[in-house]
C-alpha cells in the first residue's frame, strides 16, 4: 500500500486561542490512536499548530 504524508498547520487569531486550542483537542485522542500520528503545538508560539499523520 503507498504511504500518503497529510500535514495540517493551523493559526488561530489572538482573540480565538482558546476556542481553537479546544476544538482541535476533541478530535486528538481518536486520530492519534492510529501509529504514526504525531500532535505538534510550538511552545515558543501557542497560537500555531501543526499535525502530522
Amino acid at each position: 500500500m503507498a504511504k500518503l504524508t497529510i500535514v495540517s498547520k493551523i493559526t488561530a487569531k489572538a482573540d480565538t486561542i482558546d476556542l481553537v486550542k479546544a476544538e482541535l483537542e476533541k478530535p486528538i485522542d481518536i486520530i492519534c490512536a492510529e501509529e504514526g500520528c504525531l500532535q505538534i503545538q510550538s511552545v515558543s508560539n501557542p497560537v500555531k499548530y501543526s499535525f502530522q499523520d
